[in-house]
């Protein structure tokens, strides 16, 4: 950047050692006059405001020569061209972000300082493409909006839910929607705490938790189908698999997903080929919950499903205070809450939105470490619902379909923070609330037969197979997790 004399001059000043100092007269001045009196701290803090800056102006400039690329190295023809675009191109379509478009930092304990920024309503994007292209009379000339995972539609999720109307279904067939419905779900009613306990305790309490269910574990073997068991990161996916492979009997094998080729082993699987697991001589495969979520349809040579049982080690959960997340929260709780009516002005509107975007962004902010029984009723519904969509999807694994006369899949709820403490009843119980959440979809005389359509298989199952009001003599807490995938 040495062609803007102004940004080189504030870097040298921020990278370097000098003190408050070197600050211009004027500047000192206003600090005076404003009863400031600068120490090394403030000047920390204001040399790090200043890197910042400069850096927005580094990357708005990258963003910029992109404009002035030959015609013939860009294009706009293919969606995917579309996506990678620079945000000043996608900005002449998409609208801005709820509060602005963002930029900040924030400070994680493992990578030091984060810097973040965010420019459009990417949400825009799925629920409003027939807009995108409009006839002469302004009605919409776009395509209609297919969305192949019915996971998209779910009341009270913030950040998956697709606001619109939904307007055909497509159903599965209704042998396949029996098989599914005679899934198994069993609450396993261990009283060990993985999820939420401090990382310390954490690998422990994963192999305790293995070690008190593996009679389970080796009826399963014996059972048709691979295992799949799920834990919250690699790491944890690396314990789980090593522990099994010194206790399992009967030359029984368990493969972890690995990220990563770095320290390969045979009991390790790359995440980009896991869709072949049914042909790996592994008959477990540990996964983190977030990498296998969706995307990936891990069957044999039939079409099938490779697994006929899923192990839920702990209690899957998003990676904490992650940016990306909250931003799309945000904006499913703009598009679902924000009241807008008795504005009639469009800028009063506009002030109006971007005040409760800022408003609830701070409840965001405070909440994320908070007890999952402390939150709103707002942000409690959106974990329920999330973690439903999470666990949906993880048992669409196992609902890959071809023969009727196999078994159907079998789900283990193994760690005790599914439930709540006996102490502490009222406490948030995931199981309980799941009952609840699927029951209010079920029975809701607008959308139900939408919930019936998608959920009515899962649903039988849950209902039969987990009791409510059960407890466990366990503590609660929100996130279990620190890594990104």
């Amino acid at each position: 950047m040495d062609h803007d004399k102004d940004i080189e001059h504030i870097l040298k000043f921020a990278l370097s050692e000098d003190d408050i100092k070197i600050f211009s007269s004027d500047i000192s001045d206003w600090l005076t006059d404003n009863n400031c009196k600068p120490d090394k701290t403030f000047s920390d803090h204001i040399k790090l405001y200043l890197v910042v800056a400069a850096f927005d102006n580094y990357i708005r400039e990258i963003s910029d020569s992109y404009l002035f690329l030959p015609y013939e190295r860009k294009t706009q023809q293919e969606l995917t061209d579309f996506l990678s675009t620079r945000f000043t191109a996608q900005q002449k379509i998409l609208p801005s972000s709820a509060m602005g478009n963002l930029f900040g930092m924030k400070n994680d304990p493992q990578k030091g300082l984060i810097l973040y920024r965010q420019y459009a309503f990417g949400r825009a994007l799925m629920d409003r493409m027939p807009w995108l292209r409009l006839t002469d009379k302004g009605q919409p000339a776009g395509p209609n909006v297919l969305l192949l995972s019915g996971s998209s539609w779910a009341d009270g999720c913030l950040q998956y839910h697709v606001n619109v109307p939904v307007k055909y279904l497509l159903e599965a067939e209704e042998w396949k929607r029996r098989k599914i419905a005679e899934s198994k779900m069993i609450d396993l009613g261990t009283a060990i705490r993985v999820s939420g306990s401090g990382s310390e305790e954490r690998e422990e309490n994963l192999t305790e938790v293995i070690k008190k269910i593996m009679g389970t574990i080796e009826a399963e073997l014996r059972s048709e189908g691979k295992l799949l068991m799920i834990v919250n990161s690699y790491s944890e996916a690396q314990t789980a698999a090593n522990y099994l492979n010194r206790h399992l009997l009967n030359g029984k094998k368990a493969a972890c997903m690995s990220r990563e080729a770095d320290e390969f082993d045979e009991n390790m699987i790359l995440r980009s080929e896991i869709a072949d697991f049914s042909d790996h001589s592994a008959d477990i495969m540990v996964a983190p919950a977030q990498a296998i979520e969706r995307g990936y349809n891990i069957v044999d040579k039939d079409g099938h499903s490779a697994f006929g049982s899923v192990f839920f080690l702990v209690r899957p959960m998003e990676v904490p205070d992650e940016i990306s997340s909250k931003c799309t929260k945000l904006n499913g709780y703009l598009e679902r809450h924000c009241v807008l009516s008795g504005k009639k002005n469009a800028f009063d509107r506009a002030a109006k939105l971007r005040s409760e975007a800022t408003r609830q962004w701070s409840l965001m902010e405070r909440q994320g470490k908070m007890q999952l029984s402390s939150l709103d009723p707002v942000m409690k519904l959106d974990v329920t619902a999330s973690l439903f969509v999470l666990i949906l999807q993880i048992f669409g694994r196992l609902c890959r379909i071809t023969d009727e006369s196999k078994t159907a899949p079998r789900v283990y709820f193994a760690d005790g923070a599914f439930r709540r403490s006996e102490k502490n009843t009222a406490g948030y119980d995931l199981l309980n609330e799941l009952i609840d959440y699927l029951d209010s979809m079920i029975d809701n005389k607008e959308t139900g037969k939408i919930a019936e359509t998608l959920y009515q298989p899962f649903y039988e199952a849950f209902k039969k197979g987990v009791e409510k009001n059960e407890f466990a003599d366990i503590f609660d807490d929100i996130y279990s997790e620190e890594e990104e995938f």
